[in-house]
């Protein structure tokens, strides 16, 4: 794919950086100089995309009202046999409003199972993913078709990446995936804010994959700072919109025994939903402070604590701190 000069990539404004990745225009891991990490996604993506293109063929007919939800079903059917699912009880029900669904993030698998999920119980509403820069590059081709469907994917730069990155390419300007990471992120959060009162957000709290729920026993036990504060940063920016009706959830994640980073095909997880926060809530927990020596936004905390306790009820303790 072609590339740009990282000078140029820097000074463009996102909105523009976004369209023209979708367009195909260019890729940034091959601007970086990173082409392996490119190669690494060329098969799950190219995978990737013939499932999605044969569940929106088999939709019909695009124009149809019921052409969104034809998708989301065709999405259950396939994910039901290769990304198999078990749910402990069903999320709250609500008439009308957005939903910030933040769960913990051991491994790739679970997106696909988080999606069946949505699928299931939000079919008419609209989602928001943050998706890893490789997959956002190997999803484009076909970003149109989902956009249209109401799966709106935006890329992020995840620490981890970040140090791929510079591991595949040591002479790679940092400063530039810096600037860029913050980009994506100031995207996100404004794609969060437009469709906050009618979509469905997923995010990971821990923004990359993490095996446990807290990076420490002393994060579970408050003594300790919950970095990333992502869930505060969320509910601190959805409280200064005019959105009134929108809740927070927390998805308790079990993967299968032996499971590894990937997607887990073929193997099933269990999802445990918890009780709903009401984004007045949430934003009153974030203003709250905790933390001897360090100042941690308290709705990180409880946010967890509530995953902890689903992981507790499936007796999966063993993914709630490191042993």
């Amino acid at each position: 794919m072609r590339t740009i000069s990282v000078t140029d990539l820097v000074t463009k404004d996102t909105s523009t950086i976004i369209s023209e990745l979708v367009e195909c225009k260019y890729s940034i891991l091959d601007s970086l100089g990173c082409h392996r990490l490119c190669q690494e996604m060329y098969l799950p993506g190219l995978a990737s995309r013939i499932l999605c293109k044969m569940i929106i063929r088999r939709a019909g007919d695009r124009n149809s009202p019921q052409w969104g939800q034809r998708v989301k079903a065709g999405i259950i059917k396939l994910f039901s046999w290769a990304a198999p699912t078990m749910i402990h009880g069903a999320p709250p029900k609500r008439s009308s409003g957005g939903v910030v669904i933040g769960f913990n993030h051991p491994s790739l698998g679970e997106i696909l199972r988080l999606i069946d999920f949505v699928a299931r119980y939000y079919p008419d509403m609209p989602y928001v993913f943050p998706v890893n820069l490789p997959w956002y590059e190997a999803l484009c081709p076909i970003m149109s078709e989902l956009n249209a469907a109401g799966i709106y994917l935006t890329p992020m730069i995840t620490p981890s990446t970040s140090k791929k990155i510079q591991k595949t390419n040591p002479d790679v300007d940092m400063d530039a995936v810096k600037t860029l990471s913050s980009q994506f992120k100031t995207a996100y959060f404004e794609l969060c804010k437009q469709n906050c009162d009618r979509a469905v957000i997923l995010v990971a709290p821990s923004a990359t994959r993490q095996r446990t729920v807290f990076a420490s026993k002393e994060a579970m036990l408050g003594e300790e700072k919950i970095e990333p504060p992502t869930m505060s940063m969320i509910a601190a920016m959805l409280g200064h919109t005019k959105a009134s009706d929108c809740y927070f959830i927390p998805v308790s994640v079990k993967p299968p025994k032996n499971f590894k980073r990937g997607l887990n095909l073929f193997r099933r997880y269990e999802l445990k939903p918890g009780s709903s926060i009401s984004l007045q809530e949430a934003s009153r927990l974030a203003r709250e402070r905790y933390g001897n020596g360090f100042r941690g936004h308290h709705f990180d905390l409880v946010f967890l604590e509530k995953i902890a306790a689903g992981l507790q009820k499936m007796d999966a303790d063993y993914l709630i701190f490191p042993s």
